[in-house]
């Protein structure tokens, strides 16, 4: 019956699905019963969709067709690398110590009266201290795990 229903529909065993709907919709094409041009061409256009449709809906339930080859799941692993941790903690230090300038800077120019100077002044410095730190640390890190 399978080999029958491929015969019909013009696919070739090891058929995938996209091939067999292609088929199945060319076929239908063909013989749809809205191009009939008489009562009796109508009744055996009918008669030949009806054909297509059970063949078409046999074949696609069917585990003849060749299956396609497995997936292999890859799993999914987070890594948390003391390296991405470390760059994470030097980013939200860096922030912390730039706000911590910039409110000293603040509060210190209503001492001075200078206000894009001190706070100038203060990121700079701030700025320049974790470079510093930063660069001892990775020379530290080099020792330790070099």
């Amino acid at each position: 019956m399978i080999s029958a229903n491929l015969t019909l529909l013009g696919v070739r065993e090891g058929f995938s699905q996209a091939d067999l709907r292609s088929a199945y919709r060319d076929r239908v094409r063909l013989v749809h019963p809205d191009l009939a041009t008489s009562d009796a061409d109508r009744d055996r256009r009918t008669r030949d969709t009806i054909r297509l449709n059970l063949a078409y809906a046999e074949l696609r339930n069917t585990p003849a067709r060749k299956a396609p080859p497995p997936a292999v799941k890859t799993p999914t692993v987070a890594v948390n690398t003391p390296r991405a941790r470390d760059t994470f903690d030097v980013a939200r230090d860096s922030i912390l110590a730039l706000l911590g300038a910039f409110v000293a800077g603040v509060l210190a120019s209503t001492i001075t009266g200078q206000l894009p100077l001190t706070v100038g002044v203060m990121l700079a410095g701030t700025l320049g201290a974790r470079w510093a730190h930063d660069r001892d640390d990775h020379r530290l890190r080099a020792t330790v795990h070099g």
